[in-house]
């Protein structure tokens, strides 16, 4: 290997040079490092390219050694980007980075080409995952490689700030992962299937999803009651909990924004004023459909009777 990279070296053979570190990389990164940084100002960008790309999937040495080649790519600004949005992606995935929303406004509002158009957004994806903001995070997925769907799908067990199953289970990313107790997880917050699954098998906090699970059965008990003012009784009774856990479930849901309502302690009820809006699923949007037919039906045919 190291005879081959000499040779073509000395030669300032640099394609062949470019194309012998990339096939090397996985075999030994080091040396590859070393040989690329004696010759990296004169490799073409879209081979260095390349190269920088293999060498932050590989992530074996120091992110900031690979930074420094990035910001000597001058001459192709699309190609800088590129290499840029790999990195960040990265590091984000491996918590080593600390950028804010601004930057990746600033990556999604450049001129990007069809490719860097992916990466940005697969940046954008994984930077508001790691920081629980899936509003942002799920306005614009893309189907593409750069994105994970079981990251998304643990990171939205995992986080007591997001409820709404019925969104993730229509993505098509959700739909190309294969069966696994994740996915089946999640298709159970979905369909309302609120038995606590065994949490051992899946590597998730208990306490996390027990909570998640209890949460998202209030809300659904809530939006079937026929008022607006529940008994603490009523939910203590149905999801099996104290008083004291009760209102601490309450409280999450609150400040999560999934029901807006207060609280009455000395009453023992809660005022529900309204419930964050849900995504229904197909057979509800029928049904619901069916009862307005319906409904209309009967007012014309009593303004017909008068």
């Amino acid at each position: 290997m190291t005879d081959k990279m000499n040779l073509y070296l000395e030669k300032r053979l640099w394609y062949e040079l470019g194309n012998e570190i990339i096939e090397n990389i996985n075999k030994d990164y080091r040396i590859s490092y070393d040989y690329l940084m004696k010759s990296h100002k004169f490799i073409h960008p879209i081979t260095l390219t390349k190269i920088l790309c293999e060498m932050i999937k590989i992530s074996q040495g120091d992110p900031k050694e690979i930074y420094e080649i990035i910001n000597s790519i001058e001459d192709h600004p699309q190609l800088v980007l590129s290499v840029k949005i790999h990195y960040l992606l990265v590091l984000i995935r491996n918590d080593l980075v600390n950028f804010n929303e601004s930057d990746v406004y600033l990556i999604l509002n450049e001129n990007l080409n069809s490719e860097n158009n992916k990466l940005a957004k697969a940046l954008a994806f994984n930077y508001y995952v790691s920081i629980e903001n899936y509003d942002e995070a799920l306005k614009d997925v893309c189907d593409s490689e750069h994105i994970d769907p079981y990251n998304l799908c643990f990171s939205c067990l995992s986080s007591l700030s997001y409820f709404n199953f019925l969104e993730i289970i229509d993505l098509n990313i959700f739909n190309s992962m294969r069966d696994c107790e994740i996915k089946s997880l999640i298709q159970r917050l979905a369909d309302n299937d609120f038995r606590i699954p065994d949490l051992s098998i899946h590597n998730l906090n208990s306490d996390t999803i027990n909570r998640k699970f209890k949460i998202l059965q209030i809300t659904s008990l809530i939006r079937a009651y026929s008022s607006n003012i529940i008994s603490f009784d009523y939910l203590t009774d149905n999801i099996q909990v104290s008083e004291n856990d009760l209102i601490k479930l309450l409280m999450i849901a609150i400040g999560a924004k999934v029901i807006n309502g207060w609280i009455d302690h000395e009453s023992k009820i809660f005022n529900c004023i309204s419930l964050s809006p849900i995504k229904l699923k197909a057979e509800d949007v029928v049904r619901i459909k069916d009862r307005f037919i319906e409904l209309r039906d009967k007012v014309n045919d009593v303004i017909n009777l008068l």
